[in-house]
């Protein structure tokens, strides 16, 4: 028998035969995998392939008015820890010292019990926020707030919910956000992908739904 009466190996060519087309796969070789490339040409942006981001009636991303209001909504429900502390503050006994900001000046400030219980309600509000944004955001992507407006926070690469480990790193993330007089928050106005500061740093996106 001669050599070329054998058939080709399953991954090559036949003997003899043209070249495939540009951009077809050649014979016998599998096709690639469904979505975007892992790169983008230069001036392009790459976008995860989230099932139905882009597509009619898929999510798209949260505008800055849904996003403060959700914000706000949050706020009010965490808001009576801070109002019973201040009225910790303004009510309870006081003694006077020295300013630390200010050495010429006399403030002011907690005396015996008061100062122990404004501690304990400032920490039993860092800790009710922690829980509140970390448990909601982490499992569902929506606090009470987010819901309302019908925005989610959702893993930038999977579309799923972030988990509670990086909700409440993401939480902690927003005073970071906040420091440079809230550039953190604005980011989103300009990002392409409508991502504050705290959203980079633990890789969330924020969308409608």
């Amino acid at each position: 028998m001669a050599v070329s009466d054998y058939p080709p190996p399953p991954d090559q060519q036949p003997w003899g035969s043209p070249p495939p087309p540009p951009g077809q796969q050649p014979w016998g070789a599998p096709p690639p995998p469904p979505g975007p490339p892992a790169w983008a040409p230069p001036g392009q942006q790459w976008s995860p392939p989230v099932q139905g981001w882009g597509a009619p009636g898929g999510r798209q991303f949260a505008g800055f008015g849904a996003r403060l209001g959700a914000a706000i909504i949050d706020g009010l429900i965490l808001s009576p820890f801070s109002f019973v502390s201040r009225i910790v503050l303004s009510h309870g006994p006081k003694k006077i010292e020295t300013c630390s900001f200010d050495s010429s000046q006399l403030c002011r400030v907690p005396a015996g019990k008061a100062w122990g219980l404004w501690f304990l309600i400032t920490v039993a509000g860092l800790v009710a926020a922690v829980l509140y944004y970390g448990l909601m955001e982490g499992r569902t992507g929506q606090t009470l707030g987010k819901k309302a407006l019908s925005v989610k926070v959702v893993d930038s690469y999977t579309g799923a919910p972030i988990g509670v480990g990086r909700a409440i790193g993401r939480y902690f993330a927003r005073f970071l956000s906040a420091i440079p007089c809230l550039l953190g928050y604005f980011w989103m106005l300009w990002d392409p992908n409508k991502q504050t500061w705290h959203d980079k740093m633990v890789g969330s996106y924020v969308v409608s739904e």
